[in-house]
């Protein structure tokens, strides 16, 4: 469930704020879902001076299975009628281990010999990605986008680069 208010707009600026609410779906027990309900508040801001456009996003979520922080700010450049250049950073801040340490500990079966264990710390899980990339106008109703992840934290599940392209398709002109 979604809501979006906007506070204000004027030419391409604007405010808003935003509203997601979560509910308890899936079977917890086949690890999948949280099993607990959650709200995301977020506050939304843009601003377009013709070919240049900035957008800030910030938020936090409250239950589920962690409390998180979220932002990401955004520039994009319109380099022709057609084609948009896009660069964004993206950030996650969430009070859940989210790195894995290792904890030497005495062998329960080998006396005199430490083994290693991986156990979670207990600091909270910061992550930032870069997202730089372009969307063109094929024609009027076809849209070509691409981009590559570029993580700039070591935090979390991360691959060195994540690269994606898609077609979009709109019904209408």
């Amino acid at each position: 469930m979604r809501g979006k208010y906007t506070l204000y707009s004027d030419n391409g600026d604007g405010l808003a704020a935003a509203v997601d609410v979560r509910l308890p779906t899936g079977r917890e027990d086949d690890l999948l879902g949280a099993g607990k309900p959650a709200v995301r508040f977020a506050g939304i801001g843009s601003i377009d001076r013709g070919v240049v456009a900035a957008h800030i996003n910030a938020g936090v979520s409250l239950g589920g299975l962690a409390t998180e922080l979220n932002y990401s700010a955004a520039v994009e450049v319109a380099a022709t009628p057609r084609a948009t250049i896009i660069s964004e950073v993206l950030g996650r801040t969430i009070d859940s281990p989210g790195h894995i340490i290792q904890v030497p500990t005495v062998n329960p079966t080998i006396v005199g010999v430490q083994t290693l264990r991986l156990a979670p710390d207990t600091s909270m899980l910061n992550i930032m990605t870069l997202v730089p990339g372009f969307k063109w106008n094929l024609s009027t109703t076809w849209v070509l986008a691409a981009n590559v992840s570029i993580p700039l934290t070591t935090g979390g599940l991360t691959a060195p680069f994540t690269p994606f392209v898609g077609l979009d398709y709109s019904l209408g002109h």
